[in-house]
């Protein structure tokens, strides 16, 4: 009788944070004076182009990472995530000052939890001692179908303001 040898075969396995993609949150204001307008885009850039995306704080064009606008504190078994910044712009447009207030939305202040590694943004428009919007997310939740705002719009001369939702597959 022959000897029978059996070879197993192990699957070669990879880590999936090796094969993760990198997600980068990148939010642009723009102050047009000539054209009379505000803008607010959200937009997420992956992997080598959302780490080439040059972030600054300019007065007319500003584009911000708000993971830049937390902190996070180690406390095992957690890490909390805590607001430590509001980003406050101001914009001189026909029919006054306006100032447009951009603050963190974090879906979970433990940082290891569900959605705890999402993060997007919370825009408040005034125009004078007038709220024309209210703390609105730009992100409702970090999971699910909901729509996204991809784009804010802010007129002028009448104060109107135009919101650009995408279905949530277009966005990511």
């Amino acid at each position: 009788m022959k000897n029978l040898v059996i070879k197993v075969v192990l699957p070669l396995l990879i880590s999936t944070s090796a094969l993760a993609d990198t997600m980068y949150p990148v939010i642009t204001y723009t102050c047009d004076t000539a054209a009379d307008v505000i803008k607010i885009k959200n937009e997420v850039k992956w992997n080598e182009e959302g780490k080439a995306v040059s972030y600054a704080d300019g007065d007319e064009i500003a584009v911000f990472n708000p993971w830049d606008w937390v902190s996070i504190e180690d406390r095992p078994p957690r890490k909390l995530i805590r607001e430590n910044k509001i980003i406050e712009k101001s914009c001189q447009l026909s029919s006054g000052l306006f100032k447009v207030l951009l603050r963190p939305h974090i879906f979970n202040v433990d940082a290891l939890a569900k959605c705890g590694d999402q993060i997007s943004v919370r825009v408040t428009v005034l125009r004078g001692g007038s709220i024309l919007l209210d703390s609105q997310p730009m992100q409702e939740f970090c999971h699910g179908n909901s729509p996204i705002i991809r784009g804010i719009k802010i007129a002028g001369e009448s104060g109107d303001i135009k919101i650009v939702n995408v279905p949530r597959h277009k966005f990511f």
